[in-house]
Parts: C-alpha cells; sequence; structure tokens
C-alpha cells in the first residue's frame, strides 16, 4: 500500500476537543469528548432532541436573531441596500450558522457515531492485522465504562502536553503540513480563531463605538446619533451593557457552532476520508503479467484484496458521512459561503473608502475565510474524495495481477467509486467543484463591482 504523510485523525483528535469545549462555552455544542467513555457524545437526548439549559439558550437566541433582522430590514429599507451592506453580511453569517448549530443539533448522533468510527477505524488500523481483535476489545472495555484507563494518551502518545506547550506544538506542525500541501490543521486553528477572535473583536466594537453597525440591537437605543428616536429609551448605562453582552453572545453562538460544523463534520471528516483513500493505492507492476508462477504474484494479489476489503470499509464510513452531510449541512455552507464571499469582496473593494477600519477588517476576515479558505483548500478536500477514488479503482482496473484472477475481478465489480454527495438529487462533489464555484463567486463579486461603477 501506498505511504502517505504519517498525520491521521488521532494527530487532529486535540484540535476536535478544543473546537467543541469551544463551542460549549455558549452551551450551544451539539457534541462533547467524553473523557470517560473515551468518544465523542451527543448532548441531545433520543427522542427528545435539545433539552435543559440547551433549549434555553437556543430560544434566546432565536429571539435576539430575530430582533437584529427586523432592524436590518427596517435600516435597509430607510437607507438602501448598498449602505446596508456590511450588516447585511453578518446577518447572512450569523443565521448561516445558527441553522448549521440546528442542523447539529439534528444530527448530533450521526455526528458522533462518523467521528467516533473513524477515530476507532485509524486505532484499528494502527494496531496491524495480528492485533486488531484486541483493539476491538478494548472499544468494547470503554464503551463497558472503564475508558480512564488510557485517558488522552493514545492521543498524545504519552504524557498530555500543557496548553503551551500543545500551541506549540499545533503551530509547528501546522507549518510543516502546509508545505506538504494539508490544510487540515490551518482550518481547524482559524475555525477556533473564528469561535473566540471574532465575538471578541464584536464585543469590543460595540463598547468603542456602540452605532458602527446597525444590525445590532445596541444600535437601537437613543445616543446613537443616526438614530435620535430610539427603538429603546436610552436608559441606563446598564442597558447598553445588556445589548453589548447579548449581541456578543448571538456571535459567539452562532459563530462558535458554524465553524465546528464546516471545520470538523466537513472538512476534517472529507480529509480524512481522502488520506485513507490514498494509503490504498496500489501501483500497477507491468512485469507482474509475464510471471506465470503463482508464488511470485501472491504478495501483490494479497495486497489488492486488502486494498479491496478497505475500500469496502471506507464505502461504508462514507455512507455516514453522506447520511450526515449531504441533506442539510452541505446545501447550507455552499449557499452562505457563495453570499458571504461575494458580497465581502465587493465590499472591500468598492466601499473601503466609506467604511470604518474596524468594519473593513471584520469583512476582509470574512471574505479570506469564505472566499480563499473554504471554496479553494475546504472543497478542495471533499472533491478529492472522488478523485483519489477513480485513481484507486483505475490501478485496480490496470494491475495484471487483478486481470488474471476471477475472483478479484468480480470484487472489483461490486466496488461503487466512492462520492461525497450535495443533497438527495444524485449530485456530487468532484476536483472542479471548487474551481466552478470560485468562478461564480468572482464573477458575481466583479458584476457587482462594475454596477457600482
Amino acid at each position: 500500500m501506498k505511504k502517505i504523510r504519517s498525520e491521521t485523525i488521532l494527530d487532529y483528535l486535540p484540535l476536535f476537543k478544543l473546537v467543541y469545549k469551544t463551542a460549549s462555552l455558549t452551551h450551544g455544542n451539539h457534541i462533547y469528548f467524553d473523557k470517560g467513555r473515551n468518544e465523542f457524545v451527543p448532548t441531545t437526548k433520543r427522542g427528545k432532541g435539545v433539552t435543559g439549559l440547551r433549549r434555553i439558550v437556543l430560544w434566546m437566541v432565536t429571539l435576539w436573531l430575530t430582533l437584529q433582522t427586523c432592524r436590518l430590514l427596517d435600516v435597509t429599507r430607510s437607507k438602501g441596500f448598498l449602505s446596508s451592506i456590511p450588516s447585511i453580511l453578518m446577518s447572512v453569517g450569523f443565521i448561516g450558522s445558527f441553522f448549521l448549530a440546528v442542523m447539529g443539533y439534528r444530527h448530533a448522533r450521526n455526528i458522533a457515531n462518523l467521528l467516533n468510527t473513524l477515530i476507532r477505524y485509524q486505532k484499528y488500523l494502527d494496531a496491524g492485522e495480528t492485533a486488531r481483535e484486541e483493539v476491538v476489545a478494548k472499544d468494547k472495555k470503554y464503551l463497558a465504562g472503564n475508558g480512564k484507563q488510557n485517558g488522552n494518551k493514545a492521543i498524545t502518545n504519552g504524557k498530555p502536553l500543557s496548553f503551551i506547550k500543545r500551541a506549540r506544538y499545533e503551530l509547528s506542525q501546522m507549518k510543516k503540513d502546509i508545505g506538504q500541501g494539508d490544510m487540515t490543521r490551518l482550518v481547524l486553528i482559524l475555525a477556533n480563531q473564528a469561535q473566540t477572535g471574532l465575538p471578541l473583536l464584536t464585543g469590543l466594537l460595540l463598547t468603542v463605538a456602540p452605532c458602527v453597525l446597525e444590525l445590532f440591537v445596541r444600535s437601537t437605543l437613543q445616543d446613537c446619533p443616526q438614530n435620535p428616536q430610539g427603538i429603546f429609551p436610552q436608559g441606563s448605562a446598564y442597558l447598553g451593557m445588556l445589548a453589548v453582552a447579548g449581541d456578543t453572545f448571538v456571535y459567539a453562538f452562532t459563530f462558535g457552532q458554524g465553524p465546528a460544523v464546516i471545520g470538523v463534520v466537513f472538512f476534517s471528516a472529507a480529509a480524512c476520508l481522502r488520506d485513507h483513500l490514498k494509503r490504498i493505492i496500489i501501483p500497477a507492476d507491468p512485469t507482474l503479467s509475464k510471471i506465470s508462477s503463482s508464488a511470485a504474484i501472491l504478495p501483490q494479489k494479497s495486497a489488492i484484496h486488502a486494498s479491496m476489503r478497505r475500500y469496502r470499509e471506507l464505502q461504508l464510513i462514507t455512507q455516514m458521512y453522506n447520511n450526515t452531510n449531504a441533506t442539510a449541512i452541505i446545501p447550507i455552507i455552499f449557499f452562505t459561503m457563495i453570499f458571504l464571499g461575494t458580497m465581502s469582496i465587493f465590499v472591500c473593494v468598492a466601499l473601503h473608502s466609506v467604511l470604518s477600519t474596524a468594519v473593513l477588517l471584520m469583512t476582509a476576515m470574512i471574505a479570506f475565510d469564505c472566499a480563499i479558505l473554504a471554496q479553494i483548500f475546504m472543497y478542495q478536500a471533499a472533491g478529492d474524495v472522488n478523485h483519489v477514488a477513480h485513481a484507486v479503482t483505475s490501478n485496480w482496473q490496470s494491475n495484471p495481477v487483478v486481470q488474471r484472477d476471477k475472483l478479484l475481478v468480480r470484487m472489483m465489480r461490486s466496488l461503487n467509486v466512492i462520492r461525497l454527495k450535495i443533497g438527495s438529487s444524485g449530485n456530487y462533489l468532484e476536483r472542479m467543484t471548487p474551481l466552478i464555484i470560485t468562478q461564480i463567486t468572482m464573477e458575481q463579486a466583479t458584476s457587482l463591482i462594475l454596477m457600482k461603477g
């Protein structure tokens, strides 16, 4: 089998846990990592959905987003669409991330099962052929409640690292990964940055310049010069602080869940599937076609048989991925990213002279995340799954060992090409998908810039 870089889902697991730990700060996470069971566990209850404090927080965020949307519609009607584009950008980001959070709750069990399966499958492979039964027995022991035996040692290969050492290690590994063309760590680190940095920046902005963005409820108070009448009375300073806290919390809630779903469930899981497929590619050896001895081709035959068995296992994991992402999560990501990428590029190019520095900085960060990071790097990983799966099956078809063995031929024909689907219509992600979406985004942004003049 082909040797690929050593990075696996076990190396990314600390970042997965960090992303979902950050998402849990606003009680919006749909899964969490249980150290006792050594696996991800859904926060929803079977047959009841979201319960307890999370249900209360979800309703509060829904109410606050409704207030923000009503405020935005009123401002857009009175001042025009172009003047309200920065606020519209943030509103679409909030709403898109909120729907991703709702889909995360809806598919919480599927998401937990997908991540746990990928983790156990990697442990299963790392243990080797002779020790796999022992690994399965240990996993059953963890599920029985004895998972504290190893804790995080399976992840950190020894004593757990401190937070500072872990951060330094992840940053150093990220540089190596980027040099090898892998963006998984970069995406996960930027996802955590979006969870923490953007809400903190928003809270600071609303404290220093509370009236700069009219989307927020804070701008409805009478102390804003552009809104002297106000929807709410000016009141005391505590009312302004409450409005700032509410706006910041909604930002932290929505942008805490959106990056978790996009970075972990959509992108990282697809990257792990792609890397697994790369590892089972067996280059064809033309010299084997001239060898008639069965003993001489036996090692190659065994390797191909193992490759097909691994491919069948990856088909089952891909089905879990499609059940989780295809019908709801991927369409929301596509629509949100295309809209945000198009409008943020337009704002940065055509409206930069009329925006404050803080708003322009936030818009530039949205443009980078949505138009470059998501559409070029993240979609590429998902599209590569289908491309690499084609490469695997093509190598089997051209391999003389397979052509001479009827059993391997029947096995090969029974294996369909692995595809990550979009929706329920049968469409799927392929290698050209990122280029097509990037072209759509750039064409729409260019048309808006030309219309603005």
